[in-house]
C-alpha cells in the first residue's frame, strides 16, 4: 500500500512504530480531511495497525464539520478497525488547540483507543513505542 501525500497532509506507513503517522499542515477542507482519513482507515485495515501519530502543529483551525467527524465517525471506526493508541501532537496555534481538543473531548480516557497529547513528534514516538 502507498503513502498518501497531498498539499496539505502527508500519511504514511512508520515501521518504527508498526503504525501510521499523518502530518497535517496549514487549513484542510472537510472534503480534504475526509479523503485523508479514508485512506488511514484503508491503511489501518490493510496492515492490522493498532498506533498512529497524527502531527497537528502547523494545522491552524479544523475545517466546518471536521470536529463532528473525528468524533462521531473517525473515532469508533478506528476502535472498530482496530487502533489501540492515538498520540496527538498538538497544534502550535491555540484556535487549533481548541478546535482538537474540542473533537476529542470524548475519547480523552476511553479504554478501548488510548489518547495522549504531546508537544513534540519525538515525545510521542516514546510513548508510541513503549506500548
Amino acid at each position: 500500500m502507498k503513502n498518501f501525500k497531498t498539499k496539505y497532509a502527508d500519511l504514511r506507513f512508520d515501521n518504527s512504530i508498526q503504525g501510521f503517522t499523518a502530518v497535517l499542515d496549514g487549513y484542510i477542507t472537510h472534503s480534504e480531511f475526509v479523503e485523508l482519513v479514508e485512506y488511514e482507515y484503508e491503511m489501518v485495515t490493510f496492515f492490522a495497525l493498532k498506533k498512529c501519530l497524527i502531527d497537528l502543529r502547523k494545522m491552524k483551525l479544523y475545517a466546518k464539520g471536521n470536529e463532528g467527524y473525528i468524533e462521531n465517525i473517525w473515532f469508533p471506526e478506528m476502535k472498530k478497525r482496530g487502533l489501540k493508541f492515538v498520540a496527538f501532537v498538538v497544534p502550535e496555534s491555540i484556535f487549533g488547540e481548541m478546535s482538537m481538543r474540542n473533537a476529542h473531548k470524548e475519547f480523552v480516557d476511553s479504554k478501548e483507543i488510548q489518547t495522549r497529547h504531546f508537544k513534540t513528534p519525538e515525545e510521542a514516538m516514546i510513548w508510541l513505542k513503549a506500548n
